[in-house]
């Protein structure tokens, strides 16, 4: 394999050709979004996609530029643009949270010795996806090119990322290309020629929001009278709280009290591949206007939970949480959250509510339905490696019951 490193663009880190049945492609990588061709990049992207544009990509690399690396691929065929694809590289701090209490199995006290172990090595990873939403974010390609050709690109240009850094002496530890649907996992299983093995994870929680829901009550019909009378009782719970989406210059404001809160949900999660920085939330805002919002609950005049999301076409994307588990006792806010999101995909007239990969059997309450979104993971570490997919499912898999509101 050729590496090519270009003296004229030293935002293009490198460069490479192989062939794809017999046909040259090529492909530039980036490591900064501001030095990406813009109308290139923009063209490539299939469908309008927010986590793929590059305000997006700017907003995420100003909020982590500080301990996070990136790198965007654009990928070309007889010089056209044909797909395109990003990736992070970090060390992932303290991702497993160990078992607490003083009267633990020895199942957990098991798992607490080998969660210290993999804390301890501060593993560096290279994401292909986004390691802080759940979803097929990472890349596209050309809709006129075979999913198997798309795959090898893909597969080409993680190898190309991986022996950069392993030559710049940061080995990269773990691979890891993220969230595939179950119409695209087979082709995706073309990732096996470079190591990569399929693994299981929780799946992700999706509501339908069908058309005839015009507003929230449609949604409150559609219930059976046992959860139609449950989610009135938790809603009155929080009728004492204000509810306001927050403009950028008010996340600013409010910023100290909002990470607070994200930290103490956060800090309770099992696993988490990445934190972020304080700015987090504002920066979104700055770059994504309307696109990216955050809902505050006040008491009183004083913040006590918000929730943020993002607005796309088809999908309203919920992002991250934050609250007092005082509060929430309280004041029901976590579920109080989902029916207002119910509410808000629906007044957006988007078709799905997205509600990520936690709470699985709270958010079933609501109407999601869990969707498997595997993933595929490579690690140097041989043992880690064989053992990947029993690991990710002993360590981060969880026991749930369906429920189903609807009639």
């Amino acid at each position: 394999m050729s590496v090519t490193i270009s003296p004229k663009e030293q935002s293009c880190v490198l460069s490479n050709t192989f062939k794809a049945n017999d046909t040259p492609v090529s492909f530039k990588i980036y490591t900064k979004a501001d030095h990406i061709p813009a109308l290139q990049w923009e063209k490539q992207i299939n469908a309008p996609s927010v986590f793929l544009a590059i305000p997006y990509l700017q907003a995420i690399e100003e909020s982590l530029g500080t301990f996070v690396q990136f790198r965007y691929v654009i990928f070309y065929r007889n010089d056209a643009v044909v797909g395109v694809a990003y990736f992070q590289i970090f060390r992932v701090i303290d991702g497993l949270k160990l078992e607490e209490g003083e009267q633990l199995s020895w199942t957990e006290k098991l798992k607490n010795q080998i969660k210290k172990r993999i804390n301890q090595k501060q593993l560096r990873v290279l994401v292909s996806g986004n390691p802080l939403l759940t979803g097929e974010h990472g890349f596209s390609f050309s809709s006129s090119l075979s999913e198997k050709w798309c795959y090898d690109a893909l597969a080409k240009a993680i190898e190309n990322i991986k022996n950069e850094f392993d030559h710049n002496a940061q080995s990269i530890d773990i691979i890891l290309v993220k969230d595939f649907h179950p119409d695209n996992i087979e082709n995706a299983r073309e990732l096996a020629q470079i190591g990569l093995k399929e693994v299981e994870a929780d799946p992700s929680m999706f509501l339908r929001l069908p058309a005839e829901w015009q507003n929230f009550d449609d949604y409150l019909q559609a219930l059976t009278s046992k959860y139609r009378v449950r989610a009135k009782k938790i809603i009155k719970k929080a009728d004492m709280l204000t509810r306001k989406n927050l403009s950028a210059e008010e996340i600013i404001a409010h910023q100290e009290k909002i990470y607070a809160l994200y930290k103490n949900v956060c800090d309770r999660a099992g696993f988490k591949l990445l934190s972020i920085s304080p700015n987090y939330f504002f920066t979104l805002k700055k770059h994504l206007h309307n696109d990216f919002q955050l809902k505050a609950y006040f008491y009183q005049g004083e913040l006590v939970a918000f929730i943020s999301y993002f607005i796309e076409k088809k999908v309203t994307e919920t992002h991250f949480i934050g609250f007092d588990e005082k509060d929430n006792n309280t004041w029901a806010i976590y579920q109080n959250i989902l029916y207002d999101m119910v509410a808000e995909g629906i007044a957006q007239q988007t078709n799905t509510l997205a509600l990520g990969r936690t709470a699985l059997e709270v958010k079933s309450t609501i109407g999601a339905t869990g969707v498997p979104m595997n993933n595929f993971i490579w690690s140097k570490n041989l043992v880690l490696h064989a053992a990947s997919q029993k690991l990710f499912q002993w360590l981060n898999q969880h026991e749930w019951t369906p429920r189903n509101p609807f009639k």
